[in-house]
């Protein structure tokens, strides 16, 4: 799997059972289909292909406006 300029950020996964916000690397969320709760045990399992899509989007976006900004004067 390709690696993405978010990789090490961290996002916040909320449980669908009891709420809590379980934090997970963009990169381990990149490798994991499904995780446990740390707080009341259930399965949770994460949308990766729609994730994966998103994050490539926004991969590509931060591209195309960095390939438009206009380049400083020294």
């Amino acid at each position: 799997m390709a690696t993405s300029r978010f990789d090490m950020q961290s996002i916040e996964v909320p449980c669908p059972v009891c709420g809590l916000e379980i934090e997970r690397s963009v990169a381990w969320i990149k490798s994991n289909g499904h995780f446990l709760c740390d707080g009341c045990g259930s399965v949770i399992t994460l949308l990766r292909d729609r994730f994966l899509k998103d994050l490539q989007s926004a991969d590509r976006l931060i591209a195309y406006s960095r390939a438009q900004a206009p380049r400083r004067l020294h």
